[in-house]
C-alpha cells in the first residue's frame, strides 16, 4: 500500500490545492429556492432570482379541477419574492393533476400521476397560458 501512495504521490495524481481566496458572489448569480414564499413569507436578506417549487403552488395544488383555479399561494409567492427585490422569477410548471394524469403510479413524489404526461396537451397549455397571462411580467421564465 505505502507503494502505491508512493507512485500517486510521485505521478502528481493527487493534486493538493494552494490556499483558497475568498471571493464575492455578484448579487446577479444568486438566487434562492425559498419554501416560505408560498405562504407569502419573504427571505430576510434580498435576492435578485428565486424558483419557485415547493411553495404550494404546483399544477396539481393551483388547478385540482379542471378550469378551476387556487391562484392565492403562486400570488402570495410571487408577491414575496418581488418584495424580497428578486428580479428574476422562475416558475416550474409541474406536477400533473390526477383529472389530467394519463398514467399512475404509487411511487410519484408528490401523489399518483403527478410525474406523468397529461392525456391531452391542451389541457397543460390552457394551464401555461392561464399562468402567463396571469403573471406577465412578473414571472420571468417558465
Amino acid at each position: 500500500m505505502k507503494r502505491i501512495w508512493a507512485a500517486v504521490m510521485a505521478a502528481g495524481l493527487l493534486a493538493v490545492p494552494a490556499t483558497a481566496e475568498a471571493k464575492t458572489i455578484d448579487p446577479a448569480q444568486f438566487g434562492l429556492h425559498v419554501e416560505t414564499l408560498g405562504a407569502g413569507v419573504a427571505p430576510q436578506i434580498g435576492v435578485k432570482a428565486v424558483r419557485l417549487w415547493d411553495t404550494g403552488a404546483r399544477w396539481d395544488q393551483i388547478e385540482p379541477a379542471r378550469g378551476e383555479y387556487n391562484w392565492g399561494p403562486l400570488d402570495r409567492a410571487v408577491g414575496a419574492a418581488e418584495a424580497a427585490g428578486a428580479t428574476e422569477i422562475l416558475y416550474v410548471l409541474g406536477s400533473t393533476p390526477s383529472w389530467a394524469a394519463s398514467t399512475f403510479s404509487d411511487v410519484d413524489l408528490y401523489g399518483s400521476g403527478t410525474a406523468s404526461f397529461p392525456k391531452k396537451s391542451k389541457y397543460y397549455l390552457s394551464f401555461a397560458r392561464a399562468v402567463a397571462k396571469r403573471y406577465k411580467g412578473r414571472i420571468t421564465s417558465y
